[in-house]
């Protein structure tokens, strides 16, 4: 195993530096919808960039999350849900009582996040694919 990542090590960078590429290409192609809100950036921080995580603002749209995620997936988007509040796994919520309600940003969040994809053999034209997929669906669903 050592040896298999001491080998990743040398494409770090170049991995990195195409991640980077990608997310900007994915903030141009969808700055200008409104009804998600798009990964922050902190400048003091260096992003690994491994997901890119969208909110979608289901209070503006017609449809929850999971429906807007089943419907970029059938536009051949592979996409994840990254991540669940923790309160509401059934381990927690039976070991230690939680219940939804009790951590309301969490919850806003864990409801409406999608992560899109993003990794370094991704091409552009894939890029291009997955934000023409999310605005067709957000512009379907639009309010």
């Amino acid at each position: 195993q050592a040896a298999l990542v001491r080998s990743q090590f040398d494409k770090l960078e170049r991995f990195h530096a195409r991640r980077v590429a990608l997310k900007k290409r994915l903030d141009a192609g969808l700055q200008d919808v409104a009804e998600i809100t798009m990964p922050a950036e902190r400048a003091w921080a260096r992003h690994a960039y491994h997901l890119y995580p969208i909110v979608v603002r289901t209070e503006v749209l017609t449809a929850d999350r999971d429906t807007i995620m089943n419907a970029i997936q059938a536009e051949n988007v592979g996409i994840g849900v990254h991540f669940r509040a923790v309160h509401l796994h059934p381990f927690y919520a039976d070991t230690f009582g939680f219940r939804r309600g009790m951590f309301p940003n969490a919850e806003y969040y864990s409801d409406r996040t999608i992560s899109l994809p993003l990794y370094p053999k991704m091409t552009d034209c894939d890029a291009d694919d997955v934000i023409e997929a999310v605005r067709k669906v957000v512009a379907f669903y639009r309010r």
